[in-house]
């Protein structure tokens, strides 16, 4: 009898503890819930594009086979270059990530090797603000050079460095400056190599959040 007493005490003194134990969970479990989904908000990725421009001297050094020796002549041609279309950048925090889509055209001094193609670039970059409209950004990225092309172009690469500034005003807008340094492999000429120095210059627009 005092067996069945005691054992009924304790399962009352369980009952006791869990249902608080409960009751707190489902008070707690919804406030945590949509804490997590402010701090989720808080870390979207605002997303801005617009039109860039890009201009700058490039030089190419390749290989040509002389059909009246039969051997490779090394030569170099040098040259202004001029691009322009479409750039996305995606910031988040103290990064951005910075997709763009241009149409080159590399003037060298040698016909042989000036060529219009199509250049796609993705960057990494650190941002650095100094105030709410001021900031420095810096970073590196890859290229790939595609057609179509205004001749036969066997395509290319590379990688390049770019840092800049940029400016927010108005309310969505953004003014992106950089300075970039690219080198890699150019699609004409036999083991084409090319090194370019540049500005770039883009106005964005913020199109939402990620």
């Amino acid at each position: 009898m005092n067996r069945e007493k005691l054992s009924g005490g304790a399962r009352k003194g369980r009952t006791a503890i869990i249902i608080p134990f409960v009751c707190a969970l489902v008070l707690l479990v919804p406030r945590i819930s949509f804490a997590a989904q402010e701090k989720a908000e808080e870390e979207l990725f605002f997303t801005y594009v617009g039109p860039v421009l890009e201009a700058g001297l490039a030089s190419v050094s390749y290989d040509k086979w002389n059909h009246t020796n039969a051997v490779l002549d090394s030569r170099t041609a040098a040259g202004p270059y001029f691009s322009g279309g479409v750039q996305l950048d995606i910031f988040v925090h103290d990064f951005v990530g910075e997709f763009a889509l241009q149409v080159r055209d590399s003037m060298f001094d040698k016909a042989e090797v000036a060529a219009i193609y199509v250049r796609t670039a993705a960057f990494g970059k650190y941002l650095y603000a100094f105030n709410e409209s001021f900031f420095a950004t810096g970073g590196f990225g890859i290229l790939m050079d595609t057609g179509p092309a205004s001749k036969t172009y066997d395509g290319g690469g590379g990688i390049a460095a770019a840092i800049g500034a940029g400016y927010s005003f108005a309310r969505d807008w953004r003014i992106m400056f950089d300075i970039t340094a690219n080198f890699g492999r150019y699609g004409i000429g036999e083991e084409a190599k090319t090194t370019a120095y540049g500005v770039k210059l883009a106005v964005m627009y913020k199109i939402g959040r990620l």
